[in-house]
């Protein structure tokens, strides 16, 4: 009986999911080609050494706290003008835009000057090994040159995917990766730079997809983010829509990236041999979990331009994508089960190269549980304006479970890492049951005042 309902609201929403696939096929195929981009750095950089791969990898934390940080921005942006776009409140989308380009540029600058100027500092919180410190150091002095061009292009390609354009922004993905992997591989070879081309090549890469979206934004006249200098100075109205949007989004994005940063500082004092295999098998996981990346972000920007309909169609095509959530983690478990066969022989250059499969299995064992979240939390809830719920069940979760067993495990215990990695997982299950409880409540369906976008 249930399957054949949930066969019947396929028909219904055949052209919602058409809507959908068309936004998150692009995105995840995206999201998939910059994930490439460090599977081959991970993959080039393990002749040099594992040491050199820890190195890489603990300093891609910062770049990673730095681009969750902008990918919060992106997200609050999108659930803004997926709805100004459906009332066409154009002047509130170039508003918004400039406003939140502005803090994500502050942003930058903020961490450029740290990772640029106290690198050593940064990377010796992770790890006390000289090797990698050394490696990590000399390769985030590098990286965070493209800091503040990173927040400007990922800036303009949610705002692209929030129109419901995201054909260009996959066409300048697609060539910016290109030349990312050809260059790491000159570099890192056919000039013997070692890690210090991986981080030239992505600067350049960076550079690149900056000039493009810039000159785009100037030369198009069918852009909705062809701001004005007068659009960084947005009416009241306009900011305080955004921060009421910005401070969960932001502060939910900071929270969960904080506590994988922390996590992975606790992982590497388990052994910079042993945290090799877990960051390379973490980047293969990636790889996969980009499909649910993309159904999220699709899913939110789908749910924000239903908002203008009425609160009772708006939750049932909330149960029902996050159905479909459920429904491609199992695909991706699948998927994960198959890399794990190959995996090993890949990265054979790793002191314990037969550890990263074993990684991807516990990847597997919790894979569908985090899907549901990504598409609930990321995708569903925060397009139907309660962010702030987002924020606080993430945030609980984090500080009454994950932190406080993750600590117990690494420095109390003498449990492998594989198992430690597991049992810190299960916060995915612990996260579902909030989620469950959430949606069955009345109240998660909040239109963003339409006096706010006049």
């Amino acid at each position: 009986m249930y399957i054949r309902n949930m066969i019947k609201k396929f028909k219904n929403y055949d052209q919602i999911i058409k809507e959908l696939f068309v936004i998150a096929i692009p995105t995840a195929f995206e999201s998939l080609l910059f994930q490439m981009v460090t599977f081959f750095d991970n993959f080039m950089i393990s002749y040099l050494g594992s040491f050199h791969v820890t190195g890489v990898s603990l300093a891609n934390r910062v770049t990673f706290l730095f681009f969750i940080i902008v990918f919060g921005l992106g997200t609050a942006l999108s659930a803004y003008v997926s709805q100004a776009i459906a009332k066409k409140k154009f002047l509130q989308v170039r508003q918004s835009f400039a406003y939140i380009l502005s803090i994500g540029t502050t942003i930058g600058i903020i961490f450029f000057i740290f990772s640029f100027f106290f690198p050593r500092n940064i990377i010796k919180l992770f790890t006390a090994n000289q090797n990698s410190l050394n490696f990590g150091s000399e390769y985030l002095k590098i990286i965070s040159l493209s800091y503040v061009l990173m927040a400007y292009s990922f800036l303009s390609t949610m705002g692209f995917k929030s129109a419901k354009e995201v054909k260009i922004p996959l066409y300048v993905t697609s060539i910016v990766v290109l030349i990312n992997i050809v260059f790491n591989y000159i570099f890192i070879f056919g000039f013997s730079m070692g890690i210090k081309g991986a981080a030239y090549a992505t600067v350049l890469a960076r550079i690149v997809e900056f000039v493009f979206y810039f000159s785009y934004s100037l030369i198009s006249s069918n852009s909705y983010y062809r701001i004005k200098f007068g659009d960084f100075f947005a009416s009241k109205v306009v900011t305080r829509a955004n921060l009421k949007l910005i401070i969960p989004v932001l502060s939910h994005e900071i929270f969960w990236v904080l506590s994988i940063t922390i996590l992975h500082a606790f992982y590497a004092r388990v052994g910079s041999i042993e945290y090799a295999s877990f960051a390379v098998a973490s980047n293969l996981f990636d790889i996969c979990f980009v499909l649910l990346h993309g159904m999220g972000l699709a899913t939110g920007v789908v749910i924000g331009h239903l908002m203008i309909y009425d609160k009772k169609h708006v939750r049932s095509v909330g149960f029902f994508l996050s159905f479909l959530g459920f429904l491609l983690g199992i695909f991706v478990v699948i998927l994960l089960i198959g890399i794990s066969g190959f995996a090993p022989y890949i990265f054979s250059n790793l002191d314990s190269s037969e550890l990263v499969s074993v990684f991807i299995y516990v990847f597997a064992s919790i894979v569908v549980f985090k899907a549901f979240t990504a598409q609930v939390l990321v995708g569903v809830f925060r397009a139907s304006g309660i962010p702030n719920v987002c924020f606080f069940i993430e945030s609980g979760v984090i500080v009454f479970y994950t932190l406080p067993v993750a600590y117990l495990l690494v420095f109390y215990t003498n449990l492998s890492l594989p198992i430690v990695v597991f049992i810190v997982n299960l916060e995915e299950i612990i996260k579902n049951i909030f989620i469950i409880i959430e949606f069955f409540h009345d109240d998660w369906i909040r239109e963003i005042e339409y006096e706010e976008l006049a």
